[in-house]
């Protein structure tokens, strides 16, 4: 895992915002930080080389979106116009997709369910005509990952 201080160095030196804290917010598939400015928050995912592909399948599909005038978050771009940016350390490389930070909640079981039936089937007819090739993973994916992190999250209690 990246250093704070790394975290800090690399948007520094690479988004024309002066930052000048890192938070940890949550650790899964991506690690996700809380990024200030001030008081200003901004939210990073880090990803890992594991899951490159799919990330950059993800801006592909949310620059779509967002094109399409469908509610996503708002990307910062870095000093050479990019959505993401790629830092190698000594253990491997990682892709950095910083965010404006959407104050909110999830939503509890049961809640707002027409509202968010409404949004998904949007989305649905939306993604119809998204012309990228969506990857596909087998079922043996998401279960090796689910016992990963639950693995992991045991060992750590």
């Amino acid at each position: 895992m990246l250093d704070i201080k790394v975290i800090l160095e690399q948007l520094n030196n690479n988004y024309s915002l002066e930052f000048n804290n890192v938070q940890l917010y949550r650790e899964g598939g991506c690690i996700s930080y809380i990024v200030l400015r001030g008081n200003e928050k901004y939210f990073l995912k880090v990803i890992r080389s594991t899951f490159m592909d799919t990330a950059i399948q993800s801006i592909d599909i949310l620059l779509y979106l967002k094109k399409n005038k469908f509610p996503v978050p708002s990307f910062i771009y870095t000093d050479h116009k990019s959505p993401f940016l790629n830092v190698e350390s000594s253990d491997e490389i990682y892709m950095f997709v910083l965010f404006d930070f959407i104050e909110g909640r999830e939503p509890e079981l049961g809640e707002d369910i027409e509202l968010i039936g409404s949004i998904v089937g949007k989305l649905h007819k939306l993604m119809r005509n998204y012309d990228g090739k969506l990857k596909s993973q087998e079922k043996d994916f998401f279960i090796n990952r689910y016992k990963y992190f639950n693995e992991k999250r045991i060992l750590s209690n």
